[in-house]
């Protein structure tokens, strides 16, 4: 009996080191793609930084605030923020700790191909991968690769 219990606490503590290292800081070169339409930051907590497009400076995210296509929005260590879109704010991501979003206009130029839907199957993919342990950074990759054609 208590060789069930002493493999069951290895097999959690592997998995929970595997978890870990699956969910390291994200990469500012890799950015999970998704559409900012009528999307709003709902509420923050810790340190949440904004980007607004073409502009340089990072600056602190505030609750009420509108987010267009080419904004970045990136959290630390211990800090998360909820951005609201879609009728009514009905849709909300949640961005945990030590991630890097950009949200992007996929009706722009040749990302025209690219719909909606298939941008929210990829996301899903991506972080499935993610989550599975099969390599975070190359289902990011293949976001971009499809985003890109």
């Amino acid at each position: 009996m208590q060789k069930k219990y002493l493999i069951g606490f290895i097999a959690l503590t592997v998995f929970t080191i595997i978890f870990l290292n699956n969910n390291s800081r994200a990469e500012e070169e890799n950015p999970v793609y998704i559409t900012a339409e009528e999307a709003v930051i709902l509420s923050t907590d810790g340190d949440v930084k904004i980007k607004i497009a073409n502009t340089d400076k990072w600056e602190d995210a505030a609750m009420g605030l509108a987010l267009s296509p080419g904004d970045l929005l990136k959290t630390d260590d211990d800090s998360w923020v909820e951005v609201g879109f879609g009728t009514g704010m009905k849709n909300v991501l949640r961005v945990k700790e030590d991630a890097y979003v950009e949200f992007v206009d996929f009706e722009a130029g040749k990302e025209k191909k690219t719909g909606k839907i298939e941008a929210a199957r990829d996301l899903m993919e991506q972080i499935k991968k993610g989550q599975e342990g099969t390599g975070e950074k190359k289902g990011q990759e293949e976001i971009e690769r499809r985003v890109k054609n």
